[in-house]
């Protein structure tokens, strides 16, 4: 084969063909598609393939192949699929591998490769599919992968990734599948992460990442999450792929809670103490042609039973000049606003009332006492809106 010059195609994977690749192999200038997969073949990888200036595929996968990528292969310009995967491919990537602009398709998988990627890997225009997983690379992962915006498939899992996730990831608009896995990125989520809206499967475990993931929701097309053992808190959202994760998906997080096996729920503890609660919801308008929509106030027990309710931080879904506001679910399982008060009663328009509790099913903003007296006026006084609501004054 090796002075077969006039080829265009050769397909030989899946075999137990054996041979030394950089010596059975001669130099093809009519070449455009080579498959070497799942073979026996050893050796260096030579550079004399960048010669093959037709070259458009180069598949030699699942192999027994050394040494290190030469960065001649960067001068084949018409390639456009590059898979040398599960081989035992050291070194770095070579910053003259990111020249063929045509490739859509990267394959790196399962060598042992090391350094950093390439900040040039933003010159690969047309890339649809990167995957570098399973390596030793380390270092951050370059802002320029922002720049990759046909990419739809990117896999950097198990390797040694430090630092935080780039914001500008939250650009690949077409990406489907994203795993970081298995490495050691800190810091929070991204809140550009709510731009990918193409995104189907996100994995993320097995860093040191932070924060809370409230802006999933946005994530509407989401079907897969995996963020296991991270620091990750707050609440759990209630949305079907939180839903139907399995523990496995979500555990190792201490500061998550939400009504999924196996979490903490945000609920209330007793002790002994005096308390106030207050449970608003919010404010739709006032006086003026607005009208007031929903408003309770849940103020102590009947009998004026003593205790104390505390609060776990992690619940803490706001703060503001009134104190925290915290999720809390309570016995029956609803879901509410709680804003604690260290007083027994609250003055609404200079009296003292005593409110029932008005449960609503939906975790609803705070509204301060002091748009509740903004929002009565004479015709239309808080005690008629407690009454509309059947809520005693």
């Amino acid at each position: 084969m090796k002075n077969c010059s006039s080829l265009k195609r050769i397909r030989l994977e899946k075999n137990r063909l054996t041979g030394n690749i950089s010596e059975d192999f001669g130099i093809y200038p009519s070449l455009n598609f080579i498959n070497l997969s799942d073979n026996e073949f050893y050796g260096e990888i030579s550079p004399t393939w960048a010669l093959c200036k037709n070259l458009g595929s180069l598949l030699t996968a699942r192999n027994n192949i050394t040494g290190r990528i030469p960065p001649e292969i960067g001068n084949s310009t018409q390639v456009h699929f590059l898979d040398l995967s599960l081989n035992h491919l050291i070194g770095e990537i070579p910053k003259g591998l990111t020249k063929p602009t045509l490739l859509t398709r990267l394959i790196l998988t399962g060598n042992q490769l090391s350094g950093g990627i390439p900040r040039e890997v933003g010159l690969f225009s047309n890339l649809e599919y990167l995957d570098l997983s399973a390596n030793r690379l380390s270092q951050s992962i370059p802002e320029s992968i922002g720049d990759l915006l046909k990419l739809h498939y990117l896999n950097l899992s198990s390797n040694n990734f430090s630092q935080r996730i780039p914001v500008q990831m939250g650009k690949l608009s077409q990406l489907t599948e994203l795993d970081l896995s298995h490495n050691m990125l800190s810091g929070e989520i991204p809140r550009q992460f709510e731009s990918l809206q193409s995104l189907s499967t996100l994995n993320l475990s097995y860093n040191n990442l932070s924060g809370n993931i409230t802006f999933f929701d946005k994530l509407r097309g989401l079907t897969y999450i995996d963020i296991a053992h991270n620091g990750l808190q707050g609440p759990i959202l209630n949305t079907s792929v939180f839903q139907n994760a399995s523990i496995q998906a979500l555990e190792g997080n201490k500061g998550l809670r939400g009504n999924v096996s196996g979490f903490k729920p945000c609920k209330l503890s007793k002790k002994s103490h005096k308390l106030l609660y207050t449970i608003m919801f919010p404010l739709l308008g006032g006086v003026n042609g607005l009208s007031l929509a929903a408003m309770a106030l849940f103020i102590g027990f009947k009998r004026q039973k003593k205790m104390q309710m505390n609060f776990d931080a992690q619940c803490c879904i706001g703060k503001g000049g009134y104190g925290s506001v915290y999720r809390v679910e309570l016995s029956s399982g609803a879901l509410v606003s709680v804003l604690p008060s260290s007083s027994l009663e609250i003055q609404l328009l200079g009296n003292p009332v005593s409110l029932s509790l008005l449960i609503h099913l939906t975790v609803l903003p705070v509204v301060p006492v002091k748009y509740l007296k903004a929002a009565s006026s004479p015709n239309f006084p808080v005690s008629k809106a407690c009454a509309a609501l059947g809520v005693p004054v």
